[in-house]
């Protein structure tokens, strides 16, 4: 058979309910005698025959379309005086209340509910937009700043660790030491400024000229080998320029040193190919290597 009785549990009223009825909502229905909301299929009966049932006119039909709605003197009578009214009102195509719907939402539906409704009221969604639109400029400004100061750091760096960069240029070079003045950092070329060279002589022989002299660090810790800067002038005008490393410049007992000790003399010598009258005024500088 295609129907079925159910009874409800407060006024024992019985009712013919269907199959696809006790599919829906998982069995609840909704007394519309006395809005008793029970399972239909918790409270089923054995079917009883037009022959054996003594009751037959209290069984009733609780088909949605029969006397659930007309049973309802709530929705059609009474106006809703509160909110909350709303919650005792029947779903449509439905026996069931909005109350006990959503109280068993999770039975109906057995996914979990992840995507909760989010509700922006009038009087607080312009004040939100506001502190919202200050924080993304907060943010934006900070990591700005941010980026900006690592780069200006990597470029310190570079020049920091490739000081023959700050030759090319007389206004990266100004930058770089008024940036390193400012921070009370000492750079390459201000710490080898501190080695000075002394007692310098000058011999002459056929082809060649030998410079001779002293080199002393004031430095208050040692420093690597420095390289010299050596210009030769004729008449103001610098004709050639010479660049003496280590291993040229130091006397044979001081070959092998890599390092120069504060004030320590380092004696130095080494040869030019020029001639005595091929220059009239030189230049010897201490650079870092």
């Amino acid at each position: 058979m295609s129907h079925k009785q159910t009874q409800c549990p407060n006024c024992h009223t019985v009712y013919k309910v269907s199959v696809p009825q006790l599919t829906v909502a998982q069995g609840m229905v909704c007394c519309p005698k006395c809005n008793q909301t029970f399972n239909a299929l918790s409270h089923l009966r054995n079917f009883q025959t037009d022959a054996e049932s003594p009751k037959k006119e209290n069984i009733q039909d609780i088909s949605p379309s029969s006397s659930s709605l007309e049973h309802d003197p709530v929705s059609k009578t009474r106006p809703e005086a509160q909110v909350l009214d709303i919650f005792n009102r029947k779903i449509e195509n439905s026996n069931i209340d909005l109350q006990t719907y959503l109280n068993n939402l999770n039975y109906f539906n057995h996914e979990p509910v992840t995507a909760l409704p989010c509700l922006n009221l009038s009087g607080s969604s312009t004040r939100y937009s506001r502190i919202e639109e200050k924080r993304k400029r907060l943010y934006y400004t900070f990591w700005i700043l941010l980026n900006l100061t690592l780069i200006i750091v990597l470029i310190y760096q570079i020049l920091w660790f490739n000081p023959q960069l700050l030759d090319r240029s007389n206004v990266l070079n100004h930058t770089f030491t008024s940036t390193t003045q400012l921070l009370n950092v000492d750079t390459v070329p201000a710490r080898y400024k501190n080695i000075t060279a002394s007692q310098i002589k000058i011999e002459y022989n056929d082809q060649q000229t030998e410079f001779s002299g002293i080199l002393t660090n004031t430095y208050p810790s040692s420093l690597k080998m420095p390289n010299l800067r050596l210009s030769l002038m004729l008449k103001g005008h610098i004709i050639k320029r010479y660049i003496i490393h280590p291993s040229e410049y130091l006397i044979p007992s001081l070959q092998g040193i890599e390092r120069i000790p504060n004030n320590s003399p380092f004696f130095f010598q080494f040869h030019i190919d020029i001639e005595k009258n091929g220059f009239d005024h030189y230049q010897l500088d201490v650079i870092h290597p």
